[in-house]
Formats: structure tokens, C-alpha cells, sequence
């Protein structure tokens, strides 16, 4: 799998990079998370800190064009971007709190009806 990153753009208003890539592949697209695994090695970050915003494939060729952003911070990451962004990337932190929260009031609910 071949990384190419376009030219970054640091916005510092928001605590992050924002970047477009196009990533060359052989054989079957390559899930989520090896993208997310070969861009935090070419962008040096961790991975946890890298959110795909926009990925498509063309049609007919192994390429993937798309968009990433990079946070600074976990913390901005959690503010900036929307929930379910959120629970999609950072697993267990927050999707795991909010599950259980959602099926005790559910439960509640209902006993009330």
C-alpha cells in the first residue's frame, strides 16, 4: 500500500491538520483501519488522534482518495467533532459510557409506562 499526502493545513484554531491522501492498493480495498494504521506512520501521530473524514474509491483502479484530520489532543478531538465521529473512533472511552447510560434510561422508561 502506497501513502501519497497532499499539502497540509494547520488549523490552529481547531487544534488540527487537516490532510488529503491517496492511498495506491493491490488485491481488496484496505479497511479503515489499516488506512488509518499507514497514514499515523506517514503523518507520525498515533492513530487514535486521526479521523477519516472523507474516503472514496475510483472506480475501475486500486486508488483511494480522501481526507483526514490529525488533532493535536484527544480532549479537541472529543469537542470538535461530532458524537457518533466520536464513538466510531474512540472505542470504549466514551461509546461504552454513553450505551450504558442510554439502556438504563430506556429501562427506566419503560417500567414508568
Amino acid at each position: 500500500m502506497e501513502v501519497r499526502l497532499g499539502e497540509p493545513f494547520k488549523n490552529a484554531l481547531l487544534g488540527r491538520t487537516e490532510v488529503e491522501f491517496k492511498i495506491n492498493f493491490s488485491g481488496a480495498s484496505p479497511k479503515r483501519d489499516e488506512i488509518i494504521k499507514a497514514l499515523s506512520k506517514k503523518l507520525n501521530i498515533k492513530p487514535e488522534l486521526i479521523v477519516l473524514r472523507n474516503t472514496n474509491s475510483v472506480y475501475g483502479s486500486h486508488l483511494i482518495k480522501g481526507k483526514v484530520h490529525a488533532y493535536e489532543d484527544a480532549n479537541k478531538l472529543r469537542e470538535i467533532e461530532p458524537k457518533f465521529i466520536v464513538k466510531r473512533y474512540i472505542r470504549g472511552e466514551i461509546s461504552g459510557e454513553e450505551e450504558k447510560k442510554g439502556t438504563k434510561e430506556g429501562e427506566e422508561a419503560k417500567k414508568e409506562a
